[in-house]
């Protein structure tokens, strides 16, 4: 369950650490490391992970499924 939990949490903190904290919600950031932990084991790995429903499920949740301008910085996404 800790592992599934994890999930987006490495790339999550450190967008958070990037922006410093509050600048992007907890919630945002893991969404955004979520979908890009999918995409680097689709395209790295091969494995099928459905990323396009997590998408929807992000897209419901009103979470950015990847990182929108008022996020973006060179130095992450």
């Amino acid at each position: 369950m800790r592992a599934f939990l994890n999930l987006g949490h490495t790339l999550g903190h450190a967008i958070e650490a990037e922006y410093g904290y509050g600048a992007i919600t907890h919630g945002d950031a893991i969404a955004i490391g979520m979908q890009f932990a999918l995409y680097v084991s689709e395209k790295q790995l091969g494995l099928s992970l459905n990323r396009l429903e997590l998408k929807r499920v992000d897209e419901r949740a009103r979470f950015p499924g990847q990182c929108h301008k008022r996020y973006f910085h060179e130095n992450i996404c």
